[in-house]
């Protein structure tokens, strides 16, 4: 039997058809493989998980008028993949029949560069996974339908308002070269904002005017966390999530909160959390303006990077975080501009790479999808490999004599992509199976007077603009009220690389190079959602259009055997290796490490690798303070495996390896003084094939003030 019967429930306090809104909300754990498996997002192969900074929620919110209902979901994935969205879809028709479906659920991700891989079917996404990993497609996709349940069980009559407010030092241009590329006149429109600075926050009340959550829209990359990183981690946007969750649910764990507060991206293809620029590795110099390169060798992008605030990975990511959080935490509560309007939505499927458009007066059409030379530059957030630089116009002999032996590309696709020197023609690639998708996701999701533009791709500053521009012009021309709002939501439903404006696909920047469907794509994006605009304006349909093919199944899994874990002599799984301190001060880090076991062997979804508890003497126990999802924690995990060159040493063999198990804990600076301890928790493979729980407790140690610090920080 479907689960309909709460709604049916709600539906009797609602008048259907007045507006009325009812919101539900629901947050699940969907951190992935914590050791072993590739973080995503970087394409760096190199870049496995070796343990956890913070972990990944999926927040949903479920919506009705009375009339229609629909789901968002913000996920801290680092995108949402056609294999993640089919199955979710799947999973929720076995639980609803056809009440949650496409056309009314928004999938949108928060886009982490440290989140795990693996959950992608098309080749060229998840080549650097090395395979398919169904360990953490299966805990995505899980997870996403679990919060969505709860945020439909959870479904109540509400309030919901809508605030904005301009985030100034959330972001900066990585591409201002191609930015102001755009016409004159419309940069002008914009100042001197070159990202999109404004937050869009909804924030939901029940009948008693009891807080039940927020969605906060703002556009910046979650790579604060750099390439270098092992620690699984949400980055700066899970850091918003856990400062506002904190704010409005005191003394409340992570995962265990009644307030949710998710952060989703609007247009971040070119905004950055590297506020300080990017500089030259060795000199300090900003890079050049158009290439992105240093002097000491412009074909090298790796000696130019993105620089956060303060300059170091944990600190950049606290900062960005946490100016997300407070500007979050003023217009939640200041807002009070109710969001008036129904719930509504369109959805459709389009193949990207075969839409007719007119540009400058000229018929033309988008192009099958290839990638240019500046793509495998990357971005200055992380940056890629010699011999290619951003801005890469023409091609290089080396290049060209080795690809022409490999490949061959036909003359239809180097004119449609020109300018673009084409370095991987995805579209005409025929093996090993289908590198990008062609048919995609495009979706319309009213929240009373807010239409969210949701596309599948990440979409540049001014890209978004356009479309967020056409689509109010269609709805206000057809009748809708000038009130309406329009936003568009990057990185929805699907995964196609980037979207960017016309002038600056000339210039070919990491973002234009990375253009899948050529420089028209955003004037059929912007055709086709017009399209919808108008069928949603005057209550019509669209064309669902032909799903893309599926390929589920077809890629093998990435990881290998699991090993059995095995101890120095003497010890067992849980002791202490190295012990903390007798006494810290505020602010002092606490560090010890465990024998342990492969955190693989079990993802303790909902639980937790690590608990600092601290005694409570007046009821005589030890209560936990934190855990690994906090941002004070870090839980790091080591094996033998991963620092002998072979498998043949004593403590790393083809089938077995020693673990040690480390956890760090940032005293904050205003803790309460007491008694601690840290305990570990894990599992451990055994020759059987079976994995046992254990646990290891350090010593007991205790935080004494520091002088100069005459506040306490409780939870």
């Amino acid at each position: 039997m479907y689960r309909l019967v709460g709604l049916s429930l709600v539906l009797l306090f609602l008048s259907p058809g007045t507006g009325s809104l009812s919101v539900g909300r629901g947050i699940t754990d969907i951190t992935g493989m914590a050791s072993e498996g590739a973080l995503y997002g970087y394409a760096t192969p190199s870049q496995d998980a070796r343990g956890i900074h913070l972990r990944q929620y999926s927040r949903a919110f479920v919506f009705s008028d009375g009339v229609k209902t629909a789901a968002l979901v913000v996920a801290e994935v680092t995108m949402i993949s056609q294999a993640v969205h089919k199955t979710v879809m799947e999973k929720l028709y076995d639980l609803y029949g056809g009440f949650f479906n496409e056309d009314n659920v928004m999938l949108s991700a928060t886009h982490s560069h440290s989140a795990p891989g693996g959950y992608h079917t098309f080749w060229m996404y998840q080549a650097v996974t090395l395979g398919f990993i169904n360990v953490t497609f299966d805990r995505v996709v899980d997870g996403i339908v679990e919060s969505i349940q709860l945020a439909y069980d959870d479904l109540q009559p509400a309030t919901a308002y809508i605030n904005s407010g301009l985030l100034l030092d959330g972001n900066i241009n990585r591409s201002p070269y191609a930015y102001y590329n755009n016409p004159q006149e419309e940069i002008d429109e914009y100042g001197d904002q070159d990202t999109d600075k404004t937050m869009v926050l909804l924030k939901f009340q029940d009948t008693a005017a009891q807080d039940i959550g927020l969605i906060s829209f703002y556009a910046v990359h979650t790579t604060s966390m750099k390439n270098y990183n092992h620690l699984v981690s949400s980055d700066n946007k899970g850091i918003a999530s856990q400062l506002m969750e904190r704010y409005l649910n005191p003394g409340v764990l992570p995962g265990q909160v009644g307030v949710l507060a998710a952060f989703t991206q609007t247009s971040e293809g070119d905004a950055s959390p590297n506020t300080n620029g990017e500089k030259c590795a060795t000199t300090n110099e900003f890079c050049s303006y158009n290439t992105s390169t240093c002097p000491e060798n412009h074909n090298d992008p790796r000696l130019c990077t993105g620089r956060g605030p303060a300059e170091e990975q944990f600190q950049d990511t606290m900062i960005i975080g946490e100016r997300q959080y407070l500007k979050a935490k003023e217009l939640f509560d200041s807002a009070v501009n109710v969001l008036d309007g129904p719930v509504d939505f369109r959805f459709q499927w389009v193949n990207m790479s075969s839409v007719p458009v007119i540009q400058d007066g000229v018929e033309t059409t988008t192009c099958k999808g290839a990638m240019g030379y500046s793509m495998a530059a990357g971005a200055t957030d992380g940056p890629g490999v010699p011999p290619f630089h951003q801005a890469m116009l023409e091609t290089l002999d080396g290049v060209e004599s080795i690809l022409g032996r490999v490949l061959n590309m036909s003359d239809e696709l180097i004119a449609c992509h020109a300018p673009k020197p084409i370095l991987f023609p995805t579209g005409e690639f025929e093996g090993p199976w289908q590198w990008q998708p062609d048919i995609l996701p495009l979706q319309l999701l009213r929240i009373g007077n807010l239409v969210l533009i949701g596309v599948g791709a990440e979409v540049t500053t001014m890209a978004g603009r356009r479309l967020q521009k056409a689509v109010k012009e269609t709805l206000i021309a057809n009748g809708f009220p000038s009130t309406i709002e329009t936003l568009t939501v990057a990185l929805v439903n699907a995964f196609s690389s980037y979207l960017t404006t016309f002038e600056e696909y000339q210039v070919q920047r990491y973002e234009g190079a990375s253009n899948t469907f050529g420089p028209n794509a955003l004037q059929a994006y912007t055709n086709l959602f017009q399209s919808m605009a108008l069928a949603m304006a005057t209550g019509g349909s669209v064309d669902r259009g032909e799903e893309p093919i599926d390929f589920r199944g077809v890629p093998d899994d990435a990881l290998g055997r699991f090993k059995v874990d095995s101890l120095p002599a003497g010890a067992a799984f849980g002791d202490v290796l190295e012990d903390v301190e007798p006494t810290y001060s505020q602010g002092d880090r606490v560090s010890v490490s465990f024998a342990a076991g492969n955190p693989r062997n079990d993802l303790m979804t909902g639980r937790t690798f690590l608990e600092v508890q601290q005694w409570d003497a007046t009821n005589s126990q030890w209560t936990v303070k934190f855990i690994d999802a906090d941002h004070e924690t870090q839980f790091h995990w080591t094996s033998a495996c991963l620092t002998v060159p072979d498998e043949d040493a004593e403590n790393c063999t083809r089938w077995r390896q020693e673990s040690t198990a480390t956890i760090l804990w940032d005293i904050p600076v205003a803790q309460e003084p007491g008694h601690y301890r840290i305990v570990h928790y894990g599992n451990a493979r055994q020759p059987e094939g079976v994995s046992i729980p254990y646990s290891g407790v350090s010593g007991e140690f205790d935080v004494i003030a520091r002088k100069e610090s005459r506040r306490y920080w409780k939870r």
